[in-house]
């Protein structure tokens, strides 16, 4: 004989409660006692947020063992409920924040050098500040050269690849659509003889 074993309470968690926009977390439920085996009179649960516009559900239905997900879409603070048909409910709140966007990009090598050899390698290193001094959501870099004739770059590290007396200029831009970039000037030099 299966027992009607009612759920006295629901469980729900999140290895992620703070998102910024655009982030996804899971949502994973579990009940009390863990015996149950009543869930109301269908197996489903409805899920239900209490400020709108903060999160997107997955579905707004579920059945009494799947979770959820919640996709970010505005800063704010959010409670998602799962309720099922007995009316017993659990709440998890989340904290979603604004991206933060690239205020600016400082770029700088060892001992200040500005100069690299043909067939040798020059690292840019580069700092990257977000809005009010926070870390950027996005401190994604894309990294181009003037004239890749001359000298290439990939993610910072400078390739030399034929000397001139034009200085190459490297650019950093941010990727996070800020519009943020910093340029430093590199000499390709021919090699020094051994």
């Amino acid at each position: 004989i299966n027992r009607y074993i009612a759920a006295t309470s629901i469980n729900l968690t999140s290895s992620k409660t703070t998102l910024n926009v655009g982030e996804s977390s899971a949502i994973s439920i579990s009940f009390n006692p863990t015996s149950a085996t009543g869930f109301g009179s269908t197996d489903e649960i409805t899920w239900t947020v209490d400020n709108d516009g903060i999160v997107k559900l997955t579905a707004e239905t579920t059945s009494n063992k799947s979770g959820n997900t919640v996709s970010a879409q505005a800063a704010g603070t959010v409670t998602v409920t799962a309720t099922n048909n007995d009316g017993v409910s659990g709440s998890i709140t989340f904290i979603v924040k604004e991206n933060v966007k690239v205020a600016s990009i400082s770029l700088s090598t060892a001992d200040d050098k500005n100069t690299v050899e043909v067939n040798s390698t020059l690292t840019i290193n580069a700092n990257v500040t977000g809005v009010g001094g926070e870390t950027p959501t996005n401190a994604q870099l894309k990294w181009s050269s003037s004239d890749t004739s001359v000298a290439t770059v990939k993610d910072g590290v400078v390739t030399g690849k034929t000397a001139s007396e034009t200085p190459v200029t490297i650019t950093a831009t941010a990727t996070d659509g800020s519009g943020v970039s910093a340029t430093f000037e590199v000499t390709v030099i021919a090699p020094t003889s051994a």
